[in-house]
């Protein structure tokens, strides 16, 4: 897969719709700015408790009205990761088939809070209620690893 593919119409996040069905799904990302009426967030990666998980896209943009129920972002907030509790969605621009992210604001939690609210908000019955992807597939490889590292390009 091509770097348009993965970050552009973000193939693997439409991809984790078939799979999660209407799961929501857990997700980190770091907080790049506000634009217009979106907020961006980079290096998105789906959440596993003690697996290190490959980016999914380099960029997401979700709605500002949906982030700012939940949250206040300052310029401090800038590249601090956060906790997104979503579901990926279709779109199209300028005729070009997309996939973005949106909030799950029907949840028990709120869908967006920061790693030092993970405590409060990110419990196992949380976890239980959304998708889970395979940690296998999404596994970032590490020191000792015996399978070889999967580059960007690659699925």
């Amino acid at each position: 897969m091509d770097m348009y593919e993965k970050n552009y119409r973000r193939t693997l996040l439409y991809e984790l719709i078939g799979q999660a069905g209407s799961q929501p799904i857990i997700f980190t990302a770091k907080y790049k700015n506000i634009w217009g009426n979106r907020v961006s967030f980079s290096t998105l990666r789906p959440y596993l408790s003690d697996v290190k998980t490959k980016r999914i896209c380099d960029h997401v943009n979700i709605l500002r009205t949906d982030v700012e129920q939940y949250c206040v972002l300052r310029e401090v907030d800038f590249n601090h990761l956060f906790y997104i509790i979503g579901k990926p969605e279709i779109y199209y621009t300028k005729n070009v088939l997309r996939c973005g992210l949106h909030l799950v604001k029907d949840f028990c939690v709120p869908p967006i809070f920061t790693p030092q609210q993970r405590g409060i908000y990110l419990t196992p019955a949380v976890i239980a209620q959304t998708y889970q992807v395979d940690a296998t597939a999404f596994k970032r490889p590490g020191p000792g690893d015996e399978t070889p590292a999967i580059k960007d390009g690659e699925k």
